[in-house]
């Protein structure tokens, strides 16, 4: 008989008899008829020492809900469609932990009275079927979050495998307070980043660029040549001041306008 303080080998296989195997194979090929699974699921309800839990599917949040609903298309009511297919497959699932909870706390209540003559292995069998049974239910959580996170706010769908985005007291809730607060902290966040201009030194917008570039090819026009400057009073056709041409405008507006022009240098022979 093994000690109390030593961990149970675990089997790696185990026998099953004829009987009992052609007993499993009805159950999962064949549908129960509705009463039976309602006289099932309504057996062996569990009670919690803490108030504070209780065996359920997680909600919709509230905020979520609000927010999935004011999306508008065909790829908002697949999202809908698609969330109450994952809640009822998630009952189905739920409704498998109570009787495991039940071998369970019997296992333990009979090791604790009966050590020597109880079967160790029972409450580890116990133990293993809850462990895996709350990782396929925990996975029809993620692909919850996954379909409506996707359609709400694609952009934060990544927060979603942070392990430290969720909170185990906020099990009642497909998101939870925690993960919701973090979420909203990153996009002020990101408003703030925003805000500030884009990213490697870029300015938010394209009017001080402009500005400078007109600036600096001003300042460009007013460098001298590489030739000779002429300067005289000239009218619109180009004739001296005193010509026929005198009473006509000129280029801008004025008689006798000041044009400064240059030459470029002729090559030397």
């Amino acid at each position: 008989m093994l000690q109390q303080d030593q961990e149970p080998t675990l089997p790696q296989s185990f026998h099953l008899d004829a009987e009992r195997s052609k007993e499993l194979r009805s159950w999962m090929t064949a549908a129960q008829k509705p009463a039976e699974a309602k006289q099932l699921r309504e057996s062996f309800v569990p009670s919690f020492g803490k108030n504070s839990f209780d065996l359920q599917v997680p909600k919709l949040d509230p905020s979520m809900a609000r927010r999935l609903k004011e999306v508008r298309g065909g790829e908002a009511s697949k999202a809908e469609a698609k969330e109450k297919a994952l809640a009822a497959s998630q009952y189905k699932i739920l409704d498998i932990a109570k009787p495991l909870l039940y071998l369970w706390g019997s296992a333990m209540t009979e090791a604790a009275t009966n050590p020597t003559t109880s079967d160790p292995l029972l409450v580890t069998a116990a133990e293993s079927a809850l462990q895996l049974w709350g990782h396929a239910f925990h996975n029809i959580t993620v692909q919850r979050r996954e379909n409506v996170l996707r359609l709400t706010d694609p952009r934060f769908e990544a927060l979603l495998t942070e392990p430290g985005r969720f909170k185990p007291r906020d099990c009642g809730l497909l998101f939870g307070h925690t993960f919701l607060k973090s979420m909203v902290r990153d996009a002020s966040d990101d408003q703030k980043l925003k805000a500030l201009g884009q990213p490697g030194g870029r300015p938010s917008t394209s009017s001080g660029h402009h500005s400078r570039s007109s600036g600096s090819r001003g300042s460009k026009s007013d460098r001298p040549g590489s030739g000779f400057t002429l300067r005289g009073n000239f009218n619109k056709r180009g004739s001296k001041p005193g010509s026929s041409n005198r009473g006509s405008s000129d280029l801008h507006g004025s008689e006798n306008s000041f044009y400064r022009c240059t030459v470029p240098k002729l090559p030397r022979n």
